[in-house]
């Protein structure tokens, strides 16, 4: 029942999108919440020609998907949870990959014997998981890397909400389809105005204090995501409702501490 879900949604679609902007790199997105929140739901409905949804995958796939699937940005996993259910060394490697291509991206592997080369190492993942997970890994995902590569998004439902979705659950109403978006085919630039960079720098730094970050990838998380989101809006050119896209997003970007939508 996606009701309430209209943020989380709008948040995947431009993250989405950031493998669409012009010299930008992909944004990679955790949704942490408790199950029954809607997270498989919401990213389940996002099908395009520019990400992959999957309920598994192991290190030696995310390789294989970066050398055959040059038009996919995003590589979308339902439940991270089942990822890290494999052999410890199975599920290290994976993060590892995911830590590799998430950044500088995969440049070049050696398998069975022969060098591996890849023209588009560098995707972004959007993976779910509970809060549980996200404080049982984090503290190892921080010493790999990955924490600060990755966009914590930790919400719950609060108790009208909840009320909200069992009286529609009642009375038989039908889930309504998440609205669609449009994948631009190739990279599109998109411009910042001299304001808003200021007021995405802003935030940043602000949210780099509350993580204890240095604050230069939430920076470049930012500014990406602001892009994107003026594609979700079919213009090119940075403006006042980006950067209030990036405020109402902000106060949900947690590990462990979860938001009521």
């Amino acid at each position: 029942m996606l009701i309430g879900v209209d943020l989380v949604t709008e948040l995947v679609q431009t993250t989405i999108l950031t493998g669409r902007v012009l010299d930008g790199k992909p944004v990679s997105l955790l949704l942490i919440a408790a199950p029954e929140s809607g997270k498989t739901s919401i990213v389940l409905q996002q099908p395009c020609e520019a990400a992959v949804v999957m309920n598994d995958v192991t290190g030696r796939g995310l390789q294989v998907l970066c050398q055959m699937k040059g038009e996919l940005s995003h590589f979308i996993l339902t439940d991270l949870t089942t990822v890290g259910a494999h052999k410890s060394n199975v599920a290290r490697y994976t993060m590892s990959q995911m830590t590799a291509i998430t950044e500088e991206g995969l440049k070049a592997t050696a398998v069975g014997g022969q060098i591996e080369t890849y023209q588009h190492g560098c995707r972004g993942i959007i993976a779910c998981l509970t809060q549980t997970m996200a404080r049982d890994k984090r503290a190892w995902w921080h010493r790999i890397g990955l924490a600060s590569r990755m966009l914590p998004f930790c919400y719950e439902y609060g108790t009208p909400l909840v009320i909200k979705i069992k009286g529609c659950i009642d009375r038989d109403v039908k889930s309504r389809e998440l609205g669609s978006f449009i994948i631009p085919k190739e990279p599109v630039a998109v411009k910042f105005g001299v304001r808003e960079v200021a007021s995405v720098r802003h935030l940043a730094d602000e949210m780099a204090g509350e993580l204890k970050e240095i604050g230069i990838r939430r920076l470049k998380q930012f500014r990406a995501l602001a892009r994107a989101h003026a594609l979700l809006r079919h213009t090119r050119k940075v403006g006042p409702n980006d950067v209030a896209f990036i405020e109402r997003i902000q106060p949900y970007i947690s590990y462990t501490e979860a938001k009521a939508l």
